[in-house]
């Protein structure tokens, strides 16, 4: 058993990790990405938005209806032009809106619109159910 000891044949992370360390990487790895994958079908197909879409709304509404671009960009972990291009998608949509800041002329806010704020809560128990489904029920009682 290589439990408890490092595999100096391996290349990779593997030769850095136990076995058990290993086999939590890469469940944290592929359980991340069905996750994503799932909550962007399902949020596609029952809200008609994407998942960053419904994160930035989110993060909106967490920061009390509006938010400087350039910290929703750093919230996202997304480069400011994709985020220039999703909140686009939102204005379009009229969900957002852009305006200028108050505090600094120079920054711009995204702020939840009333039609947004419908949408997010229309989607978030569902969202919630998704997340409790593919994610929260998987983690063992002990680690919660």
């Amino acid at each position: 058993s290589r439990e408890g000891r490092v595999d100096e044949a391996l290349s990779g992370t593997g030769r850095h990790l136990t076995a058990t360390e290993l086999s939590v990487w890469t469940a944290l790895i592929d359980t991340s990405r069905i996750l994503e994958t799932e909550l962007e079908r399902r949020l596609l197909d029952e809200d008609g938005m994407s998942h960053r879409e419904y994160e930035v709304l989110v993060r909106i509404d967490g920061a009390g209806g509006r938010m400087r671009m350039s910290e929703l960009a750093r919230q996202v972990e997304a480069s400011p032009a994709l985020i220039s291009q999703t909140v686009a998608r939102l204005e379009q949509r009229e969900w957002i809106a852009r305006e200028q800041a108050a505090d600094d002329r120079r920054g711009v806010e995204a702020v939840l619109l009333l039609p947004g704020r419908a949408v997010l809560s229309a989607a978030s128990a569902p969202h919630a159910r998704m997340v409790r489904e593919l994610l929260i029920g998987h983690i063992p009682n002990g680690l919660l």
